[in-house]
């Protein structure tokens, strides 16, 4: 009962990162059909189909994206972005500037800078995250100040055994001219930046013996709830 504009619709989905196809078949594609409105969003089980009478939504139902037929109806739909960056015009012009600033020497027919040109998501594109962006963020610019990390006792030496490992990677995959990577730090934060970050804030730092503890604990509050829920 609803309304939308089709076409407005359709520019929301694109700045979301979703890829206008013919059908529906993945995750983060979306078809415009008449006045069916077909998109599969990330992180849902199905895909969903929009039947539109005019502007007004007259049904939504789930279908099977290999037979294209309809499963059930629902009351809602839940679009989550397809990426953490868009696809639109001027996302891909700046990353096809970035990427010639930090590839100087790769040749034009790499992969990825072929793919994105033509406003395709290649597979692997996030460790290119940076190049659609002037500046990117981590996930500690959102935390508020006053809260309190809970953090495993370890976490810096599987932070270091991380960063080894990504490197490693980094320092042997680097070798095609066709697949150039963006350097490590900028992809991830470094151990040390972690570090610095971790500091600002204050933590609680769990040991394995307290959270034994604690998991026994649980165990038992657990049984106890069940026996008085029996009862």
């Amino acid at each position: 009962g609803e309304t939308i504009n089709r076409d407005v619709l359709g520019k929301q989905l694109d700045h979301a990162g979703y890829r206008k196809v013919a059908s529906v078949h993945e995750h983060g594609e979306y078809a415009l059909r008449g006045s069916i409105v077909d998109i599969f969003p990330m992180g849902s089980a199905e895909p969903f189909r929009i039947d539109l009478l005019d502007d007004e939504i007259e049904s939504l139902r789930l279908f099977d994206a290999e037979s294209q037929i309809t499963i059930k109806n629902t009351n809602n739909i839940e679009i989550l972005p397809a990426h953490e960056f868009t696809l639109d015009k001027q996302s891909i012009n700046l990353f096809l500037n970035n990427w010639h600033e930090k590839f100087p020497n790769s040749p034009s027919d790499c992969p990825i800078y072929t793919d994105v040109s033509k406003g395709i998501a290649p597979q692997g594109i996030e460790y290119f995250l940076s190049l659609f962006f002037q500046k990117t963020s981590t996930l500690f610019d959102y935390i508020p100040r006053n809260v309190r990390l809970l953090c495993c006792a370890n976490v810096q030496e599987m932070a270091e055994e991380f960063w080894i490992e990504t490197v490693s990677r980094y320092n042997d995959n680097n070798i095609d001219p066709l697949k150039p990577l963006v350097p490590p730090d900028e992809v991830f934060l470094t151990r040390h930046e972690l570090q610095e970050k971790l500091t600002e804030l204050s933590s609680l730092i769990l040991h394995s013996s307290s959270i034994a503890a604690a998991s026994k604990y649980f165990d038992r509050l657990r049984v106890s709830c069940f026996n008085i829920q029996t009862k």
